[in-house]
């Protein structure tokens, strides 16, 4: 396996690991919302915003919905570039293996 194979491996990797790892944490957070946050909305403290988690209106702040959905968005982000890595790695390592098979066969 060249180099630039390993390279990609590599990076698909750490894409895939470092979105499933955001994932988890976006979803903790959203379990710890679950648990402690009010159910209908509370003005004075600026809870203002529902989101829905699993099948609840829960009331966040802004900056509370916007950091979680930045959590999420971006980790899916950065798992669907770790896969598209990851196909692309296979995709050139079955390419590199076809032809390396075809070279095995044409020695013989």
């Amino acid at each position: 396996m060249s180099s630039a194979l390993r390279f990609l491996r590599v990076v698909s990797l750490f894409f895939l690991l470092s979105g499933v790892c955001g994932l988890v944490a976006s979803t903790r957070l959203s379990e710890r919302y679950y648990d402690t946050m009010p159910r209908w909305s509370v003005l004075e403290e600026g809870r203002v915003v529902p989101r829905s988690i699993h099948g609840a209106a829960i009331y966040l702040t802004r900056d509370e919905n916007r950091s979680l959905s930045l959590i999420e968005g971006s980790s899916l982000v950065v798992f669907l570039a770790g896969l598209s890595l990851g196909f692309l790695f296979w995709t050139k390592l079955s390419q590199t293996g076809a032809h390396t098979a075809e070279g095995d066969s044409a020695q013989a």
